[in-house]
């Protein structure tokens, strides 16, 4: 049984930093079901891989608890050492911007005072993008601040003062004009925070180490789903699962019943043309057996991995495969992107919009998707703005106004809608 226990806060630890989905996650994480024979295993062979599977998402729950724990009392840290107020400061004007550790005022700025939230749209993910601008609709200091950046939104006084709990989130962009910033938070069902941004001065600070709300949760669930269906026939990556979670003799027993193969694929000249030495063909051989369950590439810097792999995902989606490439950073994705953009595939860069670099940016998700529903959205910008005018002109007319605000919340779905199935044409073609 895994058990991830909701995480204490400690001292001023604010409430912001621990969401309600994280309660959620963690609730959902159960004893696992009992097990039944799958693959033709004897039912104590896969009862002893559940085991090993359950004891890995124990000690990784755990630790991801421990990392956790840290990252919250690090970004506490973080919080109570950003810049305040300066008492020799006159207490009669607003303060628009703060700087750190005494640095002189024209140094660039890590919070940014006195913001009013102007309007908000909703953008891909269900992500709320809020644009904020500064009182008396000034110009922005010279800040720090930059897309990608995690920041921590809060309520505050003309002082500067934090009023509100921290609401994290990602700044999106700094307006051309020089007067604007938008910041991407996530939209939380129920959390009263979000809503008393308007009418409020809000203040922007730059966190580095900001406690990541979002990893966590994924984590937690990719956990779940490992401990629940990692041994489900219904799972496609089962023989993966119980290769790494089996010993030798359960990887012999895949084989020897044909669910697993160790061998190379025959490639029959195709790679007599390319620039790659014998190891390297038989890495891309191994790597093309569809029912080879695992391939470890390992080699210093320098050795060609790159492009092997890219040669590799090339000759696989030409033999009909989907491939899903992941790596430990934005960096080394958007790399492989690069990479494989002259190759004539059709790529789909998945992650969060403002960590993806501008050089692939064509090939994000957000990209594609807001391309293919330019034409839709102008129309839904069409009526939204007719209905909005009709009204305003029959106020005074309860049934006909909330008939049109029911007209506007089916339109607003009908937006959602259309999205989510753009979205989904749009993975499953690539």
């Amino acid at each position: 049984m895994i058990v991830i226990p909701l995480l204490q806060q400690r001292g001023k630890i604010e409430n912001g930093l621990i969401a309600a989905q994280h309660r959620a996650v963690a609730r959902k994480i159960t004893q696992a079901k009992t097990v039944q024979g799958v693959l033709g295993m004897d039912i104590e062979r896969v009862k002893a891989i559940q085991n090993r599977i359950d004891e890995f998402t124990n000690n990784m729950s755990e630790l991801l608890n421990i990392e956790r724990d840290v990252e919250l009392e690090f970004t506490q840290e973080e919080l109570d050492a950003v810049p305040r107020p300066d008492d020799a400061s006159d207490p009669s004007k607003p303060i628009e911007f703060l700087v750190s550790h005494s640095q002189p005022q024209q140094e660039l700025c890590d919070t940014i005072c006195n913001l009013n939230a102007i309007s908000t749209s909703t953008g891909l993910g269900g992500m709320h993008l809020v644009l904020f601008k500064i009182e008396g609709n000034h110009r922005l200091p010279p800040t720090t601040l930059s897309p990608g950046e995690m920041v921590c939104v809060r309520t505050c006084d003309s002082r500067g003062a934090v009023n509100t709990s921290c609401m994290q989130g990602v700044v999106d962009n700094l307006g051309d004009d020089g007067y604007s910033i938008t910041v991407a938070l996530e939209s939380r069902h129920g959390d009263p925070t979000f809503s008393k941004l308007f009418g409020k001065n809000v203040r922007i600070d730059r966190i580095q180490g900001l406690a990541d709300t979002l990893t966590y949760e994924r984590n937690c669930e990719a956990l779940m789903l490992l401990q629940k269906n990692g041994l489900r026939k219904k799972n496609p990556a089962i023989s993966v699962v119980a290769t790494l979670f089996g010993e030798g003799e359960d990887a012999a027993w895949l084989e020897k019943n044909s669910l697993v193969d160790w061998e190379e694929e025959k490639m029959d000249g195709t790679l007599e043309s390319e620039s790659f030495d014998k190891s390297q063909q038989r890495a891309i051989a191994l790597g093309l057996n569809k029912k080879r369950p695992l391939l470890v590439i390992q080699g210093p810097p320098g050795t060609g991995k790159t492009g092997l792999l890219k040669q590799l995902i090339a000759f696989a989606v030409e033999q009909g495969e989907r491939v899903l490439v992941t790596a430990p950073t934005n960096a080394a994705v958007d790399n492989m992107v690069e990479k494989l953009s002259n190759v004539g595939i059709n790529i789909v860069r998945v992650g969060n919009p403002v960590r993806i670099s501008k050089t692939v940016a064509s090939k994000s998700l957000a990209e594609i998707v807001n391309a293919k529903m330019a034409p839709f959205r102008e129309e839904f910008e069409r009526k939204k703005s007719d209905l909005r005018k009709d009204l305003r002109h029959c106020l005074k007319d309860d049934s006909l106004a909330a008939g049109i605000r029911q007209l506007l919340k089916k339109l607003a779905k009908s937006l959602k809608k259309q999205e989510k199935q753009t979205i989904n044409e749009v993975l499953s073609s690539a």
